[in-house]
C-alpha cells in the first residue's frame, strides 16, 4: 500500500508543478497586456495615422493568440482540477477501504 501512496504522491507533484507552470504563463500575459496597452494608446500625440492603424492590426492579430492561450491555459485547469480530484479520491479509497476495512 506504500507504494500505492507513493505513486500517488508523486502524481501529485507532478499535477503541482502543472500549476506552477499555468501560473507563470497567465502572469506573463498580464505583463503583457499591460505593456501593450501603455505601448499603443490611440491617444499617444506622436503617433500618425497609419501607425495607430498599423498598432490597432498589430494588437487583433495578438489578441486572437492570447485568447487563444488564455483558453488553453483555463483546460489545462480544469483537467487539473480532475487529476487532482482523481488523486484524492485514490488516495481516499486505498486508505478508508483497505482490506475492506472502512476507517471512516
Amino acid at each position: 500500500m506504500a507504494r500505492e501512496i507513493g505513486k500517488q504522491l508523486d502524481r501529485l507533484e507532478s499535477l503541482a508543478y502543472k500549476v506552477r507552470t499555468n501560473q507563470y504563463l497567465l502572469d506573463y500575459l498580464r505583463e503583457w497586456a499591460e505593456t501593450k496597452c501603455d505601448l499603443f494608446r490611440d491617444d499617444d500625440p506622436h503617433m500618425t495615422d497609419g501607425e495607430k492603424i498599423q498598432n490597432r492590426l498589430f494588437l487583433k492579430d495578438n489578441f486572437k493568440k492570447y485568447m487563444d492561450i488564455l483558453g488553453q491555459t483555463s483546460l489545462d485547469m480544469i483537467k487539473f482540477e480532475a487529476d487532482l480530484m482523481d488523486v484524492r479520491q485514490n488516495i481516499a479509497d486505498q486508505y478508508f477501504n483497505k482490506d475492506g476495512d472502512n476507517h471512516e
